[in-house]
């Protein structure tokens, strides 16, 4: 039984039906799906990690109206969960090896994840987290204690292992993740031990943390932005990642309508309290625009477009471009390769360096800045020092 040690969907191929007939369908798990939901909302977008049959998680959380990917090792167990679910997309992979080019806001690895050897479960926590939207849920069920056990199923042999509850603890917080449950051997479970955690958002933390980090004076960029769309007239503006709305109070008190998009729920509350409740600020990221279909006279996007990777800053351009009304500017400040920063941290790709853990800045020159611009409109290029050398960069939709 030990070369099932590192392979345990194997013995799943074997013992498929006989687990489907066996499984208990009691969803004795409801209580935690339920409070999944609530925290990812309705229409989220889950990985069922170690799907099985489909039976009964998977098929719970379609009836919810959940948007749900079934994953597993096993080909066996996966031909049984399309017959039970022929409309849900399944992959067959080994987790340990995952690698889906899509993120999602909630992974569950309900009595599977504890398949793994403990070497391969504490890689599993960075996997996690890379198929994790911000703010996404992990739901795992583990032991208590480390070690390693044996147990017959369908008369196989099943591998088992854990790695003790406060190195679990430890290998979600050294990942980003906060611990929202723990509970020991639930009898309202079948006596599983349950883990559910929410994967932090860097600017979440940091405005939990430091609240008005830049004070509350707008940034040079903003006031020169403000100046240029009050000579053109322009009467609304979009704001993505407006943060707790230091930028955006210079443009309403010069009578400019202020719409915002803005990814932590902390700085959205800070703008609330400081400048009230009368501007919409849409909460989410900037990579999942649009939040609405209106047009918008001008938008300005301050310091945010060289946090992004090119994929992402590409979207970000042609998403702010379609929302601009005919005639209509865009104003975008981003950090220069003239920055002492620049080639600072862990080199991610081409003039990318992740400067500290969770953030990364692209610095751009002036032919990175046409590369990426021109096709929106690009008509100046102009250099500013803020905190550091920036480029403010002008667009105008014809």
């Amino acid at each position: 039984m030990k070369n099932e040690k590192n392979n345990v969907f194997k013995t799943y191929n074997i013992i498929a039906n006989w687990f489907f007939e066996n499984r208990d369908q009691q969803l004795t798990e409801k209580a935690y799906l339920d409070k999944l939901i609530e925290i990812a909302g309705k229409g989220a977008s889950v990985l069922d990690l170690g799907c099985g049959t489909g039976m009964p998680i998977m098929n719970y959380l379609v009836n919810q109206g959940m948007h749900v990917t079934g994953a597993d090792g096993s080909h066996r167990m996966l031909e049984i969960a399309r017959t039970n679910l022929p409309l849900q997309n399944f992959v067959q992979a080994d987790m340990r090896q995952l690698a889906l080019d899509k993120k999602f806001d909630a992974i569950i690895a309900w009595h599977s994840f504890f398949h793994l050897p403990p070497e391969d479960q504490r890689g599993m926590f960075d996997i996690f987290k890379k198929h994790l939207n911000p703010n996404g849920v992990l739901l795992f069920t583990s032991d208590k204690t480390s070690g390693e056990a044996w147990g017959m199923n369908g008369g196989e042999n099943l591998y088992h292992a854990s790695l003790d509850k406060d190195e679990y603890r430890l290998q979600l917080e050294s990942n980003g993740f906060r611990v929202l449950a723990y509970n020991e051997d639930d009898p309202e479970c079948g006596q599983a031990t349950v883990w559910m955690a929410q994967l932090g958002e860097f600017w979440e933390s940091a405005f939990n943390e430091k609240q008005a980090m830049w004070g509350f004076e707008p940034s040079k960029s903003a006031i020169l932005a403000r100046d240029f769309f009050v000579q053109r007239s322009i009467e609304n503006i979009l704001i993505p990642g407006i943060g707790y709305g230091r930028n955006a109070q210079i443009f309403r008190e010069s009578g400019i309508r202020v719409t915002g998009i803005e990814i932590s729920k902390t700085a959205i509350e800070m703008a609330e309290k400081h400048y009230g409740k009368d501007m919409v600020i849409y909460h989410g990221s900037v990579t999942d625009m649009p939040f609405d279909q209106d047009q918008y006279d001008g938008i300005f996007c301050y310091a945010l477009i060289h946090l992004l990777d090119s994929a992402e800053r590409k979207k970000l351009i042609l998403d702010c471009y379609n929302q601009l009304s005919k005639n209509g500017y865009m104003v975008f400040t981003a950090i220069s390769k003239t920055a002492h920063t620049y080639g600072q941290g862990k080199l991610i790709s081409k003039d990318r360096y992740e400067i500290i853990d969770g953030v990364q800045l692209f610095f751009y020159d002036e032919d990175s800045i046409r590369s990426e611009f021109t096709a929106a409109g690009l008509f100046e290029i102009t250099e500013i020092s803020e905190n550091q050398p920036f480029f403010l960069i002008k667009c105008k939709k014809v």
